[in-house]
């Protein structure tokens, strides 16, 4: 089992889990975290979503694309497979109730760095950088 380690390994998140980069070989690997099965998000547990290209419409838009359109979205016949699940419904996430309080640590102090990045990224895009 890769376990995880503060002090050599640099963690980023994604979706379902984390990778780690050894900082002498660059190597990118997955720790072994224990993880566990939920609800899609972005589903919902169906398995199909809005195509991307639908990015909402108003009430006038939908009418003037007539009444087999409407029908058609509302049906489902414009759904395609769930791009977070590929239609299976649930994803893995990391059970966090079964890492040890060392690995929770290193994840919490990841999570912190990536928010402190995100505000950053934020504050400067508001000022115009």
């Amino acid at each position: 089992m890769n376990h995880l380690n503060p002090k050599h390994d640099h963690f980023f998140g994604y979706r379902g889990g984390f990778f780690a980069l050894d900082p002498e070989t660059g190597d990118e690997y997955e720790p072994d975290l224990p993880t566990r099965r939920e609800v899609c998000p972005r589903c919902h547990g169906e398995g199909v979503h809005d195509h991307p290209a639908f990015n909402g419409f108003t009430g006038e838009e939908m009418r003037e694309m007539g009444d087999d359109f409407r029908e058609n979205y509302i049906s489902g016949v414009y759904d395609v497979t769930c791009t977070e699940c590929s239609g299976r419904n649930v994803v893995n996430v990391t059970n966090l109730d079964a890492l040890s309080p060392s690995d929770l640590a290193i994840l919490d102090e990841c999570a912190r760095e990536r928010n402190r990045d995100a505000a950053i990224e934020r504050a400067e895009r508001l000022a115009g950088c």
